[in-house]
Order: C-alpha cells, then sequence, then structure tokens
C-alpha cells in the first residue's frame, strides 16, 4: 500500500535552509529544493548543464546554448570517453548550481524518522532537447549528433545524483523524477519527435535510474498523450490532476497494464497557483475521491487506484511568493493526511 506525499521540485526561497525544513516538516517524501530565485544557474536548464560537449551558459543574458561552430568532433570524443568509463563523477551537478541538493544531503542524517524514501529530480532529454538551441535558435534535439549526448548526460546526472542521496545512508530509497513539460506540446506541429522516439529516450534514462536500484517518475505539467508514458518503463506517473484529469481516463486500458507492472500516480490535486485560496483540504480530497471514482467506472482497478497514489502539488511552486508556496505544500501534507483517514 502507497499512499504519501511528495512535491516536484522547485521552491521560491532564497534560504535553503528555510526551503529545506518546510519541505521535511510536511512531505512524507521530501524532495531537494531547487532554487531557482537564487541565480540562474539553479533555473531548470542550466541547472543540469554542467559536462555537456560544446554548451555554452551566460549568466549575464540569461541563456544556455549549444555552440557547434568549432570541433564538435573533439569534444564528442572526449564526451564518449567519460560514458563509456562510467566516469559519473564527470558529469556531477557542482553546490553553484544546486544549493538545495547539497545542503539537503548534509540535513538527511539529522533526521533520525525512517523515511519512506526521498525524491531527486532532472530535466527530462524531451524537454532539455528541444528548449535549449544552438546559436542558430535551432532545438538541439534537432541535431544528430547531439540527441545522443541529451539523452546520455542526463541519464548520467541521473544516477550521479542518486548515489549523492544514497551517500550517508545506502539503504535510503530513492525516487527520481524526470522532468517534462514539454510533453504538452507532443504532437502538435512544434514537435517533431515521434511517439517510438518519446519511449526509446525515456526508458534509456529511465533504465540508468533502475540501474542504480531506484525508482523513475515523469512528470508533465500539462496536458499529453499519458498512453506514450504508459508504455515506457517508467515506474511513476505524476500529471496535473487538478486541471487536466479528463486526458488521462482517455486510457483505461493502457492505465490497467500500467498498474498491473506496479506503476503508481503521483496525483497533482493542489493546484500550485493562486487557486489554492479557493480550495480546502475537505475540497479537493473530495475532489481527488470523486477522480478515483470516475476510474473505477471506467474499468481501472479499484484496489490499485484506491491504494497506490502519491498526492502532490500540480507543478512547481519556485515562481510563487514564498507564503503561497509554503501554503501549498502544507495544503498537500494535510490533503495527503485526510485521504489516509477514508
Amino acid at each position: 500500500m502507497l499512499k504519501l506525499s511528495t512535491a516536484i521540485g522547485s521552491m521560491p526561497h532564497n534560504d535553503r535552509k528555510k526551503a529545506i525544513e518546510i519541505i521535511m516538516k510536511n512531505l512524507a517524501i521530501p524532495i531537494w529544493p531547487q532554487l531557482p530565485k537564487i541565480s540562474f544557474r539553479e533555473s531548470m536548464y542550466a541547472q543540469y548543464s554542467e559536462g555537456f560537449p560544446c554548451l555554452e551558459v551566460s549568466e549575464k543574458n540569461q541563456k544556455i546554448f549549444f555552440d557547434t561552430n568549432g570541433d564538435v568532433l573533439l569534444s564528442l570524443e572526449k564526451f564518449y570517453e567519460k560514458i563509456i568509463a562510467d566516469d559519473l563523477e564527470y558529469f556531477k551537478i557542482s553546490q553553484d548550481y544546486a544549493a538545495g541538493l547539497y545542503e539537503f544531503i548534509s540535513q538527511l542524517s539529522t533526521f533520525h524518522f525512517p523515511l519512506p524514501a526521498v525524491k531527486g529530480q532532472i530535466t527530462g532529454p524531451i524537454t532539455f532537447g528541444l528548449k535549449v538551441t544552438d546559436k542558430n535558435n535551432r532545438s538541439i534535439f534537432y541535431n544528430e549528433q547531439f540527441t545522443d549526448v541529451v539523452v546520455k548526460t542526463l541519464t548520467m546526472k541521473a544516477r550521479w545524483q542518486i548515489r549523492q542521496l544514497k551517500i550517508k545512508n545506502e539503504k535510503l530509497k530513492i525516487i527520481m523524477f524526470i522532468d517534462e513539460p514539454y510533453l504538452s506540446a507532443f504532437g502538435s506541429a512544434f514537435t517533431q519527435v515521434s511517439r517510438e522516439e518519446v519511449i526509446k529516450y525515456l526508458n534509456e534514462v529511465s533504465d540508468g535510474i533502475h540501474k542504480e536500484h531506484s525508482l523513475s517518475g515523469v512528470h508533465c505539467c500539462g496536458n499529453t498523450d499519458w498512453s506514450v508514458l504508459m508504455d515506457t518503463n517508467i515506474d511513476i506517473i505524476s500529471f496535473d490532476a487538478y486541471s487536466f484529469f479528463d486526458g488521462l481516463i482517455l486510457y483505461p486500458e493502457k492505465l490497467n497494464k500500467f498498474f498491473e507492472r506496479g506503476g503508481v500516480l503521483a496525483w497533482g490535486i493542489v493546484p500550485s497557483s493562486e487557486l489554492i485560496n479557493s480550495e480546502t483540504v475537505e475540497s479537493l480530497a473530495e475532489n481527488f475521491t470523486d477522480k478515483v471514482q470516475q476510474l473505477i467506472k471506467k474499468g481501472i482497478t479499484a484496489e490499485a487506484v484506491k491504494n497506490r497514489y502519491i498526492i502532490t502539488p500540480s507543478c512547481g511552486v519556485g515562481s510563487l511568493s514564498e507564503e503561497l508556496a509554503e501554503k501549498i505544500i502544507v495544503m498537500t501534507k494535510d490533503v495527503a493526511e485526510s485521504l489516509l483517514k477514508t
């Protein structure tokens, strides 16, 4: 039985200790906080930029881009040497790019209560590859030389991160989320990535996470073809249940197969916006319960959908005020706890 709470990743705090205090106090599965208001280097693309060949980070212009005009082959040769050597340390995320990660790791040993798991996150290969461009503003994913680079680099970063989170307790369970907001554009004229490619790339990252004996999850905060994720080997599908539940319910057969292989839904039933001010614990718990019943009526296995879930905010809260973000995190805890009583 799995009935827990967690969050997506970003927090608006400048004080990393305060952010972690809020997280540890309220989330059954604590996360390390991404803190984009501290520095551009903590934004969801720059944060994972170290170790990429030919990638430039311009803090002044608040931009990262691939410079493919130089000696690309030499850079790629060095890159693949590191991949072949399985040199995870080469792909580390340094403290200047993830202050919350290092503070979180340092505090893990001070908590004496048992944790069911802790959660990390990386930007997914589809989102990173489509968002980050070359100097000509062409998505790097459309450069055949670099598609594999993006997937492998992010896989290595996920694996490195898992080992860091386990560094003080190798038995600690880790859940690694792959954040893929750009999947909401899948199938549109703006995204020339096929279904087969999405599955292939996500599976490669997920395989790397499984190699470290950890669970993989994918988060998409918009609507998408959820059947694509159900066809991957991802363990947890995280979705905005508050706004986009109707898209998920379209695939009952695939969702049943997802549950049959042990899959878990992370329900973003707590809105990560001002909408939280018009909700209560009771209204959100009722919203969740009603949607669970809709799935059951569609033929989804009741035992799985009612007893194997995670409650989360609908998306990250890094762009909000600290007060609003903290309210959302507390509400997430309260909703999850109220559901335990039903």
